[in-house]
């Protein structure tokens, strides 16, 4: 039995996990993402930080909301989809320590919608 979209309780977001890097939480979320939005249904992508972004003309980018971006043909900027790049490719929390930069909750909470 087909349900209707009418028929299908709204969600408000979905949280994707994993129990380490690079096992395809990003692929998994863009996929996800790109598939809903080719069905009509309002989605999109949001990963609060990224370490390890490559640097280019003097900006980070954040690759993962690149791939993210491009998959699901999103509209957003790259910095509302991920408002804290960060350069080390370590743990987020060490990353911003060791960079002297402060994540700032409320730059994240602004982003997210």
């Amino acid at each position: 039995m087909n349900p209707k979209l009418s028929d299908i309780p709204v969600v408000r977001g979905i949280f994707v996990t994993g129990t380490d890097t690079n096992v395809g939480k990003t692929q998994v979320a863009a996929g996800l993402t790109a598939a809903l939005r080719q069905r009509g249904l309002k989605a999109g992508y949001f990963k609060p930080v990224q370490s390890g972004c490559p640097e280019e003309n003097g900006r980070l980018i954040p690759t993962d909301a690149l791939l993210a971006r491009d998959l699901a043909e999103l509209p957003d900027p790259l910095e509302l989809l991920t408002p804290i790049a960060l350069r080390l490719p370590l743990a987020p929390g060490v990353a911003a320590a060791l960079e002297g930069i402060k994540v700032d909750l409320e730059k994240v909470a602004a982003s997210f919608r």
